[in-house]
């Protein structure tokens, strides 16, 4: 079931590199022509403590949630134009 939430931007301190690695990926995000933005948008939930993933290399979709669930990533969203436009962010849990 997808669920849409709204973007989230708020000043909070950021999560210190070193203890990324400790921190399960609880989420994998998919640009689709949205690099730059799903990097902004990976770095607000990582200062929000939130272990994320992003897929760079184009995969496809099914693909990509093939990999995350292999992975046991429990959440994947698909950023595109129109969750940037909305700023509505929709997260399977997979």
């Amino acid at each position: 079931m997808m669920v849409p939430y709204p973007l989230i931007f708020l000043p909070v301190p950021v999560l210190p590199e070193s203890l990324w690695n400790l921190l399960p990926t609880t989420l994998y995000l998919i640009p689709m022509n949205t690099e730059k933005e799903t990097l902004n948008l990976a770095n607000q939930f990582r200062r929000l403590g939130i272990a994320v993933v992003i897929e760079m290399n184009n995969k496809k979709i099914k693909k990509c949630f093939e990999w995350a669930n292999k992975q046991a990533i429990p959440f994947v969203s698909v950023i595109g134009e129109d969750e940037m436009k909305d700023q509505k962010l929709k997260i399977k849990k997979i």
